[in-house]
């Protein structure tokens, strides 16, 4: 199943929730070159989120996890899935039902920007 296929039907699982922003991620994590650790940097939006989402407790929480052109498709949906699962776990540290958090994995097919370092990314929306 292409990536973007698999990303437009996780998605479809959330609509009808209310988005913090339309069309764009409410909170944005970048991870750094071929990495899925959580930065040390990712606290206070992982706060922000929390905070949000316990204000909206029937909101899910919509991942969307991207990576960088470098390496092969396969590798990048598996970095991908990574990076949104190490989200999720800091989300569930900070009380977030798992059962709300919703993924939309791209690899590298989402929309690229300007450098590679800002596609190494989750976006988060409520």
């Amino acid at each position: 199943m292409k990536t973007t296929t698999l990303a437009a039907i996780l998605l479809a699982a959330a609509v009808g929730t209310p988005a913090l922003a339309s069309n764009h991620a409410a909170s944005e994590i970048r991870f750094d070159f071929d990495s899925a650790k959580l930065p040390a940097t990712a606290v206070d939006s992982l706060a922000d989120v929390v905070a949000a989402a316990k204000a909206r407790p029937a909101a899910r929480i919509v991942l969307d996890a991207h990576c960088d052109p470098v390496g092969t498709g396969p590798y990048n949906v598996q970095l991908a899935i990574r990076r949104a699962e190490a989200v999720r776990y800091g989300l569930m540290a900070d009380g977030v039902d798992p059962a709300r958090i919703v993924f939309a994995v791209y690899g590298e097919d989402g929309t690229a920007r300007a450098t590679h370092a800002e596609d190494r990314r989750v976006g988060i929306t409520l």
